[in-house]
């Protein structure tokens, strides 16, 4: 997933040496390129006050809090050391585990079309997140989205995560097909920096707009026609209606 904050970026897509591959396979980032997760969300709810909020996400419940619980760390355990330090924010730490899909309100926009577009074309999908293990089965729950994608690969079940290159090699061998013929799709670019490096074309997801373009350029979808630019058998999208 991305950064505890976002950033604004103008970024190009980045490409391999192989251009002449045909992309078989793809990957897909999950937060901030398949749903909008950020903390904000939740704890505007939680701590009114912008500047206690403030407090709370840059001293508290912060960045490399959260970092180290995408690598696998135990929740509970860290919950609880977090509140002894900060007993006047218990509600709040508390509420990162059982409220935490209320960070995730909403599917990026437009993400929902492209991913039927390449399921209905039969390319395959995988996930690779820098997540804990525990956050994909409360996403799987509310989207539907997610059922497009053959196989998931976390940060928190190997204890290891984006950009370091041995995540994105244990999803590449998920995949099953060679790297040239693997797509990344990633909102940081030092992700998509990292699979370049080890021979995977990468695109920087900005807009679902930009994405297709992109798409489109690589010959991974067909502009004139909704799927896939050489199609071996279509298989039906999951349509997405956010579940209650």
């Amino acid at each position: 997933m991305r950064r505890w904050r976002s950033t604004t970026r103008h970024s190009s897509p980045h490409r391999s040496r192989s251009m002449y591959e045909r992309i078989r396979c793809v990957l897909f980032d999950v937060g901030g390129v398949l749903v909008d997760w950020n903390p904000e969300h939740l704890y505007r709810t939680v701590i009114p006050s912008a500047d206690e909020r403030n407090r709370f996400l840059t001293d508290c419940c912060n960045y490399q809090w959260n970092h180290e619980l995408n690598l696998g760390a135990d929740v509970a355990g860290a919950i609880d050391e977090k509140v002894r330090r900060y007993p006047d924010f218990r509600l709040a730490i508390e509420a990162y585990y059982s409220r935490w899909i209320e960070m995730v309100p909403n599917l990026v926009p437009g993400i929902m079309e492209i991913v039927s577009d390449l399921t209905r074309a039969g390319l395959p999908l995988h996930l690779v997140t820098n997540s804990p293990v525990w956050a994909m089965p409360k996403l799987r729950a509310r989207y539907p989205i997610f059922e497009n994608f053959e196989s998931t690969v976390t940060s928190g079940e190997h204890g290891v995560a984006k950009p370091d290159p041995k995540l994105l090699a244990i999803a590449h061998r998920r995949t099953g097909v060679a790297r040239e013929q693997l797509l990344l799709i990633d909102d940081r670019a030092e992700n998509v920096e990292s699979a370049q490096r080890m021979g995977v074309r990468g695109v920087i997801f900005t807009t679902a707009k930009s994405l297709r373009e992109e798409l489109y350029r690589l010959r991974v979808l067909d502009s004139k026609e909704s799927g896939y630019a050489e199609k071996a058998g279509s298989r039906p999208a999951i349509d997405d209606t956010r579940r209650p």
